[in-house]
């Protein structure tokens, strides 16, 4: 539903580019419409591991007498929850995502409902690897348009009037709609970029070994 930074305790750097702590709010919205929607103020807190190159997000709830309950909204209460971020052991081109969930809902909140949320957490890390896909292209020299193939040049299959040609913006290929996807150019600009299927699947597939993503807060319940 929403989130914002309330406070700023310490900011990254360039000799710690992944340290950061923050008192931040954030709601998120119930999956039915007859339980209330629940918010947060939480400390957030990033820092890097030792041994093995890594982070850890962690949160946990803090009261803070200028952020106020919000009418229509349930105050939660995060007890332990954050995210462990870890290269694999043997595999420096995966990471280990790990999520820790403890909190309270507060209020009546059946399982299934409980169940529902959680449902929602596991589908947002698909996210995930799409957002990886677009650090790297936003990383990359993007190529100049180029429509004047008369066919797709994955499927071959020809380009017909009212037909959309597109071109991927990293080999230059022009393809059809079904053989292209679409990322994003940097998290600041947020601008759609097409891509065809090959460069992303070898995108996702030669990923750095390690890559800090910068995930919104997600709907999390009590474990």
């Amino acid at each position: 539903m929403g989130e914002a930074n309330l406070v700023t305790v310490a900011s990254p750097s360039t000799d710690d580019p992944r340290h950061y702590i923050a008192i931040r709010w954030a709601a998120v919205r119930s999956p039915v419409p007859f339980i209330k929607n629940r918010d947060a103020c939480f400390t957030h807190m990033d820092v890097e591991c030792d041994g093995r190159k890594g982070w850890v997000r962690a949160l946990k709830s803090i009261y803070l007498p200028e952020c106020h309950h919000l009418r229509g909204l349930v105050r939660m209460d995060l007890l332990r929850c954050g995210h462990i971020v870890l290269e694999s052991p043997g595999r420096p081109d995966c990471v280990q995502v790990h999520i820790l969930v403890h909190l309270d809902m507060k209020g009546l909140v059946p399982a299934w409902i409980e169940d529902l949320w959680m449902k929602r957490t596991c589908q947002g890390l698909r996210a995930l690897r799409k957002a990886v896909v677009a650090k790297r292209l936003a990383a990359t020299d993007l190529v100049h348009q180029h429509l004047s193939s008369r066919t797709c040049e994955l499927c071959a299959r020809p380009f017909t009037f009212g037909t959309t040609k597109v071109h991927c913006r990293q080999c230059s290929q022009v393809m059809c709609n079904e053989c292209s996807s679409t990322t994003t150019s940097s998290q600041e600009h947020r601008q759609a970029l097409p891509v065809c299927t090959t460069c992303e699947l070898a995108t996702s597939t030669k990923l750095p070994s390690f890559i800090a993503i910068d995930a919104p807060f997600v709907g999390l319940l009590h474990r």
